[in-house]
């Protein structure tokens, strides 16, 4: 940040060695992103006049950085998300996916992977083109990230509500991705840093749990971002730019949200104390926070949802993305409605019995529904997996 002690003693002293960190010129490529400095200067903000970027071909950055990403696996970090790994560095008035850019991912990732052969990078290539940020996963032969949080896949799925059906997810954007073989390394995510949350974005409650059914049951990795778990919203009033995003997490309906029994550095919104709390939540068979559990159960038991193949089911109705995940002889059927009004029957025939999860009923190799209901998620498991979590029925057929 322009804050920053590094960047106050760049700006006011031309010749501090602390200059050599950022991008300072006399001369700009373009208008939007350079920003006056002190003393007649320019300075590089890729983000905003209050983000300087750091100059990542020097030494000095890169080293100090490096340094402070082993000491945060010391302390048991299980890795890192990189953030706009587009925009790393810039060369010759390129200002995204340059070559240094991938050098510098290739580096971070190898150095990373020296300290620590299971730390983990998640890079975020914000583009809807998954084959485009594909390049950000480098080759076998020099990798550069792990996985890639799927921006393509978080846009189908707010256009799949907005629509009230999934065609690009069913049709164009899952099967490119199976074609790809990228499909289980991608990072299916409801939120982040610096969007609104998915509960400000989606209203209906029924529709923001089918798309966390969707990140924890396709192929890829679910990736929370923290108080999604608990249906938190934005802020009600906006504290400068994203921090309506970046509230204290809420653990109790506590003064300070459970968070610090302190001042937290952001302001602590009242809807904490209206269930929006993990305390609460736990209590409530019935919230967000349980639902979410459930699914990160049935994951955990899953090895079909954890690395198994996808089979979508085409003889659906509109609304509908139904699909099959197997993994030797486990097989789970997921059938998600992203329509307000109840989906035509359907039929899915699956080669070995399953069972709905929790409904305790008789397996069965035929699925027919008389209907779908309105942002329905029903769930259907070989009877090794029917014992687990009944919260992922519809409460009608609890």
């Amino acid at each position: 940040a322009r804050s920053h002690p590094w960047f106050q003693e760049a700006e006011r002293d031309p010749d501090a060695d602390m200059r050599d960190r950022y991008v300072f010129g006399r001369e700009q490529w373009d208008t939007l992103r350079w920003h006056p400095a002190e003393g007649g200067d320019w300075y590089y903000g890729y983000f905003g006049a209050g983000y300087p970027d750091l100059d990542w071909t020097q030494p000095a950055v890169s080293r100090h950085i490096r340094a402070r990403l082993d000491g945060w696996l010391d302390r048991g970090v299980a890795g890192f998300r990189i953030d706009a790994v587009k925009q790393l560095i810039e060369e010759h008035g390129d200002i995204s996916d340059t070559p240094s850019g991938h050098c510098l991912m290739a580096w971070m990732n190898g150095q990373l992977k020296a300290h620590d052969p299971e730390a983990r990078v998640l890079a975020e290539a914000w583009t809807q083109n998954a084959e485009a940020s594909a390049q950000y996963l480098g080759t076998a032969a020099r990798p550069q990230a792990d996985m890639l949080l799927d921006v393509p896949r978080y846009r189908a799925f707010l256009k799949a509500f907005e629509v009230g059906g999934p065609s690009r997810l069913r049709h164009k954007l899952l099967p490119e991705e199976q074609d790809w073989d990228i499909i289980h390394r991608m990072g299916s995510f409801s939120g982040s840093h610096d969007m609104p949350r998915l509960a400000t974005l989606v209203p209906d409650a029924r529709a923001r749990r089918v798309f966390l059914a969707g990140n924890f049951l396709l192929p890829g990795r679910p990736v929370l971002y923290y108080g999604e778990e608990i249906d938190l919203p934005d802020a009600a009033e906006p504290v400068g730019q994203d921090m309506q995003n970046r509230g204290p997490m809420s653990w109790s309906s506590d003064m300070s949200a459970g968070f610090t029994t302190g001042e937290p550095w952001f302001p602590v919104d009242p809807q904490h104390a209206q269930g929006r709390n993990v305390r609460d939540q736990l209590g409530d068979p019935e919230s967000m926070l349980r639902f979410v559990l459930a699914l990160s159960e049935l994951r955990q038991a899953s090895a079909a949802i954890q690395r198994g193949e996808l089979r979508l089911v085409d003889d659906v109705s509109d609304a509908v993305l139904a699909f099959v995940r197997s993994d030797g002889d486990q097989r789970v059927v997921v059938i998600l409605s992203f329509s307000a009004e109840a989906s035509s029957a359907l039929r899915i025939d699956i080669d070995r019995p399953v069972v709905e999860v929790g409904g305790g009923g008789a397996a069965f190799s035929v699925i027919a529904l008389d209907q779908v209901e309105p942002y329905g998620v029903r769930v259907f498991v070989t009877e090794e997996l029917g014992g687990l979590d009944p919260l992922l029925q519809p409460p009608a057929l609890r």
